[in-house]
């Protein structure tokens, strides 16, 4: 398989074949190799794969990886972001939360959260309800409960229901 895979890759540049092909050499086991990995997921990435780019991001970040760059990873994130890909969106803000490869900034932060949180992100919509909660920012807790009962109530989500809970204790008078 991986042979007819790298000749689809090679042969054809065929951007599937190198996502799948990088993503099977960035992974711990039989076929791992690092370089042919990165080398894959950039030339994918070169014509557009949003998902190479992402797992291009997350590789530069990774302060574990011999391929760590932030630079890199920071400028793939915020290309995806700002195109409106939701998971780079919440990995910026993440990102802003942290201060690890960019300064801290709670607004920015905030802002790529809320870009998140609109597209139904759900990991963004716990961070988001969770942090306006802690702060007790309560001008924007209507906006985080409509989101959190769209998962309560669609997804099931026991995450969101704990969350919206915990508000609704708190802050009574946000009980619809």
């Amino acid at each position: 398989m991986i042979e007819h895979l790298e000749a689809l890759a090679d042969k054809t540049d065929n951007k599937q074949a190198q996502y799948t092909l990088g993503k099977i050499y960035l992974t711990e086991g039989e076929f791992y190799n690092l370089e042919k990995g990165i080398s894959y997921l950039e030339r994918s990435a070169s014509q557009g794969n949003e998902f190479a780019k992402y797992r291009l991001s997350k590789e530069y970040l990774n302060s574990d990886s011999k391929a760590y760059s932030p630079v890199k990873g920071i400028t793939y994130l915020r290309e995806l972001a700002e195109g409106g890909y939701e998971w780079a969106q919440f990995k910026m803000g993440c990102e802003y939360i942290k201060g690890e490869h960019v300064e801290k900034d709670d607004l920015q932060a905030e802002e790529w959260l809320r870009k998140a949180v609109d597209q139904g992100n759900v990991p963004a919509i716990l961070l988001l309800s969770n942090i306006y909660y802690k702060k007790g920012v309560l001008e924007k807790i209507p906006y985080m409960i409509e989101h959190l009962k769209v998962l309560s109530d669609k997804a099931d989500n026991m995450q969101a229901q704990y969350t919206l809970g915990k508000i609704y204790l708190k802050e009574g008078s946000f009980i619809i």
